[in-house]
């Protein structure tokens, strides 16, 4: 069986970033802070963790590979 290629379908457009691009580093380094926390808490098996980043990894290889992720937003509030 081959590599998972969900990240595809989990991430979906908005944000279109090149390998080379600062939205590509931006999800590469989101991915490789957060995604094993997801391990730890239960969300995820280190298998597909994994399965992930060899994927993501050789397609960041890929000089023709354009990535589309879901937008990010951070609020911030303040009382008056």
């Amino acid at each position: 069986m081959g590599t998972p290629r969900f990240f595809y379908l989990l991430l979906n457009s908005m944000i279109r970033g090149q390998m080379d691009a600062n939205e590509w580093r931006w999800s590469d380094a989101f991915f490789r802070e957060h995604l094993p926390g997801l391990v730890d808490e239960g969300y995820l098996t280190r298998e597909v963790l994994y399965a992930f980043l060899v994927d993501w990894d050789e397609q960041s290889l890929e000089p023709d590979a354009v990535f589309f992720g879901s937008p990010m937003m951070e609020v911030v509030g303040r009382r008056p």
